[in-house]
């Protein structure tokens, strides 16, 4: 029997892709198969005794939420979906994963896992979850970090995360609000060893990121941060 977790919640401010960022397949295959189906909620990444999730409708989200906190040990949160299709698509790779038939980048990388674990002790503190360590870790542990550019932005009221990458073009992996974009990019700056005026970082190889560039560009209103593969440019 699983121990009862702490209550659960639905953060209705964070929009996700999980086809773009991914999702953590030793914390999904922890939970059955048929529960992670039946309930319509889809295991991202755990944060030590907190698991974030994202729903495959807006409309069901506290009822998905509430299927799949049955069956864990941790306390779930819950984002919202970017569009209709992204968790049925990815439940459709995660089955042809099992039969080893080819998918695409899907599962968060393990030389990412002890930059997860780090940052993870600043997801949850005294109970309360903290957004801006889930946009972080989610966009630094993408399996797509490393193969196309990044872009992190404030439109409007808005923030987004913007992928950039083949015929595809853009494509939004996460959506925030606006107010927590000076504190997402204020974060990754850290990350990415830029102090003061620097507006180019590189990831240290003790947090994982070595692969990894940041760039800032200068602001028109808000500053937009750019992620790349090292050695693009």
């Amino acid at each position: 029997m699983r121990k009862k977790a702490a209550s659960s919640a639905v953060i209705r401010d964070l929009k996700v892709d999980p086809l773009l960022v991914g999702a953590d397949r030793t914390f999904l295959e922890t939970f059955p198969r048929q529960a992670v189906l039946d309930s319509g909620a889809l295991p991202l990444r755990r944060y030590g005794g907190l698991g974030l999730v994202v729903v495959r409708s807006e409309r069901d989200a506290d009822e998905s939420l509430a299927r799949l906190q049955k069956v864990s040990d941790v306390r779930l949160m819950a984002a919202l979906p970017l569009n209709e299709y992204g968790v049925e698509l990815f439940l459709r790779y995660w089955d042809s994963a099992k039969k080893a038939a080819p998918v695409p980048l899907i599962w968060m990388p393990e030389g990412r896992r002890a930059y997860l674990k780090r940052l993870g002790e600043l997801a949850s503190i005294r109970g309360r979850a903290h957004p801006v360590a889930f946009l972080t870790s989610l966009l630094l542990t993408s399996p797509l970090n490393n193969q196309c550019p990044i872009m992190v932005m404030r439109v409007g009221n808005d923030g987004q995360v913007l992928f950039l990458g083949g015929a595809g073009g853009l494509r939004m992996g996460l959506r925030f609000p606006g107010a927590w974009h000076a504190d997402f990019v204020a974060r990754l700056k850290l990350e990415f060893g830029m102090n003061g005026q620097e507006t180019e970082g590189r990831g240290g190889e003790e947090r994982g990121l070595n692969d990894l560039t940041a760039l800032v560009l200068p602001p028109l209103a808000t500053e937009t941060l750019i992620l790349e593969p090292r050695g693009r440019r």
